[in-house]
């Protein structure tokens, strides 16, 4: 492998030392990288002092993340190269292989930057491989690490048929999770699973995002009457696609709009999903976090799918979709349509925030949507709750404030609370 590159923080960064909390992050994908867990990192960490934040990470979520363009936080980027996982013949896996087989360069790059920087904690998201230099390097230096577990990593490595770690993925997991002085589970599921499966304790913590100016006030219903009820949809994940194709047929077909016209409206990425063109859907540009809420909180009814794929199940019972804090931060109602088993279902149910279809059924979905379009009052409920549910579980500032003070905690000892 080449050498790594070091991108440091720009001129304008803060130059007081304050090394007792200077922090590692190593990880796959970079903090703002289009997944759940970077995503929430990015916003975690947005104020953390760019000069006590170095992060040791892959060149292909670099490039995805941020282009040409320099990154614009102020944190200290070391970068080295990974492979592309397409080919076709064999060559995907083949370079997947080699990125596996550089986990021993990651670590002794890891490892120099944790001496270097002199860091006291080491952050990391389960998910690819390079949180397992993390668990190492944590181990080989008693520097506490802090592991963030959005991703069943177990399954979805087998579901990848990686052969030969496939005999060896439930003991690797088991000791990255036993290495962190600190494990975060993105849903109350996904931690059950985590103390069930690995004898691993966890702090529920959920997709948050920062509050914003507020919630919109509604509207007047002689001011609905006067335009279409509006649906919208935001995201990229390709597990949902089939269930917001049920929707998309529904208003293709005509079969919502009777008393009022219905309007699909979709923000998500130039080029995806052209074949959902059709009269009633309308297509936007993909939108920064700001504007996205504003054009979202200008829906009447914010639609969440998720994967009713069988081969998902282990994804849909204990992860949780990064979007709903976004939807949630609109204070809108939202109509959920994903599997019972789901962990997003249990907790729409707990707090009452969605209205629920739990089956793959294109006529429950259309009765559903009918009853909400008459019932305004209904609507009202939703919202009213989706507001009350964000606020207490989904404030970004909230979220930062706790983990900032568990650095800070963890800073104070070499070795943390790491599992036996």
């Amino acid at each position: 492998m080449t050498n790594p590159q070091t991108i440091n923080p720009g001129p304008d960064a803060k130059q007081e030392s304050t090394a007792a909390l200077s922090v590692l992050y190593v990880c796959d994908f970079v903090p703002g990288y289009t997944a759940g867990g970077p995503v929430l990192l990015d916003r975690l960490l947005a104020e953390y002092p760019g000069e006590l934040l170095t992060l040791v990470s892959g060149s292909q979520s670099f490039k995805r993340t941020f282009g040409h363009a320099p990154p614009k936080n102020k944190w200290r980027y070391v970068i080295f190269p990974v492979f592309s996982r397409r080919g076709r013949w064999g060559i995907g896996r083949l370079r997947a292989s080699l990125d596996w087989l550089a986990l021993p360069f990651v670590v002794a790059l890891a490892w120099r930057e944790a001496k270097r920087k002199r860091a006291r904690v080491i952050l990391s998201v389960a998910h690819g491989q390079f949180f397992l230099a993390a668990a190492v390097v944590s181990r080989l230096t008693g520097i506490p690490l802090i592991l963030w577990v959005h991703d069943d990593w177990v399954n979805d490595l087998l579901l990848k048929r990686t052969i030969v770690l496939k005999y060896f993925a439930h003991d690797l997991y088991r000791f990255a999770l036993r290495s962190a002085a600190h494990v975060y589970a993105i849903s109350a599921p996904m931690a059950e699973w985590l103390r069930s499966g690995y004898s691993a304790d966890s702090e529920i913590q959920m997709p948050a995002i920062a509050v914003g100016q507020g919630f919109p006030a509604p509207e007047t219903t002689a001011d609905e009457l006067r335009r279409p009820f509006r649906i919208a949809f935001a995201g990229t994940s390709t597990a949902t696609i089939e269930t917001l194709r049920i929707l998309a047929n529904l208003i293709a077909d005509g079969s919502l709009s009777q008393e009022r016209r219905v309007e699909l409206h979709l923000y998500i990425p130039a080029g995806y999903l052209e074949d959902l063109r059709a009269e009633g859907i309308v297509f936007h540009e993909w939108l920064p976090e700001a504007e996205l809420r504003q054009a979202l909180s200008a829906a009447d009814l914010l639609f969440l799918p998720y994967s009713f794929m069988g081969n998902l199940d282990h994804v849909t019972s204990r992860s949780f979709p990064a979007k709903t804090a976004d939807y949630l931060a609109c204070g809108k109602p939202i109509l959920l349509m994903a599997p019972a088993s789901a962990a997003v279902v249990r907790y729409a149910r707990e707090n009452g925030f969605a209205a629920i279809i739990d089956q793959p059924d294109s006529a429950a979905l259309r009765d559903t949507i009918l009853r909400l379009i008459q019932d305004s009052a209904d609507r009202a409920r939703l919202a009213r709750n989706a507001r009350a549910v964000f606020l207490e579980n989904h404030d970004i500032a909230r979220q930062r404030e706790s983990v900032y003070h568990r650095i800070a905690e963890l800073s104070q000892t070499r070795s943390g609370s790491r599992r036996s």
